[in-house]
């Protein structure tokens, strides 16, 4: 399990956007497509999509990482520690208590 803390913001340049959104395959674009918001409750039939306005669904985060959590499950004792990012910007690690 991982957890983040941050301060999230979208990427502004067009640019930029469209050239990651070039790099995402067709079949995974269909995940952008759909008419419907996800969460929302699945209508009677088969799902439709709309991959003419796909791109306008695709959000790119910038994200400045402040604190980061891990916690690994093991069987022979799980691992948890985190990491924070100090005043000076530096990386403070810590082995915490599972």
């Amino acid at each position: 399990q991982l957890r983040v803390c941050g301060i999230a913001a979208p990427q502004t340049s067009e640019l930029i956007v469209n050239s990651l959104w070039a790099r995402i395959p067709d079949y995974a674009r269909k995940d952008y497509a759909t008419l419907s918001a996800p969460g929302d409750a699945l209508p009677g039939g088969d799902l439709v999509y709309d991959f003419d306005t796909a791109r306008a669904n695709f959000v790119v985060l910038n994200v400045k990482v402040l604190s980061l959590e891990l916690l690994e499950l093991k069987r022979e004792g799980h691992v948890r520690f985190r990491c924070e990012l100090d005043e000076t910007g530096h990386w403070i690690h810590q082995n915490m208590i599972p």
